[in-house]
């Protein structure tokens, strides 16, 4: 009774809290944080054994013919290693250096290369089903179904750089993949750093590197658009007290019919 009688004997204190609850009730809500990426299958150690048996397929293979004309140019061009040539960067002259060194003149020394490329090819391929979401036989099947493509098995038979080339390519779309997954952008230095390596063997990876960003740059435009579309037009002003008045003078004076 006394609180009331008080809150009563004081209508600017009772209009105070009044404005005070509807202040509290305006403040902006604290933005919840995103919710948590799901977590991922668990991977399969099966697909070691794919890649390890590609690996050693390609190894065993590898001194049963002759040298192919372009590895004999990469064996020259490491003899005269340079930072970069007119045809090519310097990665695959360079790996070609490191067997001369280690092996000397090998096909199995020069061809290791490219079989641990294929190696971490199928591995890549295995880990991007797995961020997809894909279980332990989706992880395999991308295991063997990339173990078993024609361009790999070919390709990853002879030194070059289309080996190295197609792995800088799984990999890049390994971290787009996961950094669209998780939202941690954290992602794209290990992205920047696969490129830059990628670019030491062949230029052609910089157009998927260009492909990712004009794609993420059209990404954000039609976010910015859409929640401009969704937020509310704005309000037109009430009418002033002025006009309301003169309104209602003409309304009075007005005779009746």
């Amino acid at each position: 009774m006394v609180a009331v009688g008080a809150a009563a004997g004081r209508p600017g204190a009772a209009a105070g809290v009044t404005g005070s609850g509807q202040a509290a009730l305006e403040l902006p809500r604290r933005p919840q944080s995103a919710p948590a990426p799901a977590a991922l299958p668990r991977f399969d150690r099966r697909t070691l054994v794919v890649a390890g048996a590609l690996f050693a397929v390609l190894m065993a293979v590898s001194p049963r013919y002759g040298f192919h004309r372009d590895e004999l140019y990469f064996l020259d061009a490491a003899r005269h290693l340079q930072g970069g040539y007119v045809d090519q960067p310097v990665l695959t002259p360079l790996l070609a250096r490191v067997t001369l060194t280690l092996f000397g003149v090998s096909l199995p020394g020069l061809r290791l290369w490219p079989a641990l490329a294929a190696f971490a090819t199928v591995v890549v391929g295995t880990l991007t089903a797995r961020e997809l979401g894909g279980g332990r036989r989706a992880q395999l099947l991308a295991a063997l179904g990339t173990a078993t493509m024609p361009v790999v098995v070919a390709a990853d038979h002879l030194d070059g750089p289309t080996a190295s080339d197609m792995l800088a390519w799984a990999a890049l779309a390994l971290v787009v993949v996961r950094v669209g997954r998780t939202g941690d952008t954290r992602g794209w230095l290990a992205g920047g750093a696969v490129l830059g390596v990628g670019l030491t063997n062949k230029h052609s990876v910089g157009s998927f590197a260009v492909a990712v960003l004009v794609g993420l740059s059209r990404a954000a435009g039609a976010g910015s658009s859409s929640t401009a579309d969704s937020s509310p037009a704005p309000c037109s002003p009430p009418p002033s007290s002025s006009r309301i008045s003169a309104s209602r003078h003409r309304t009075a004076g007005r005779p009746s019919r």
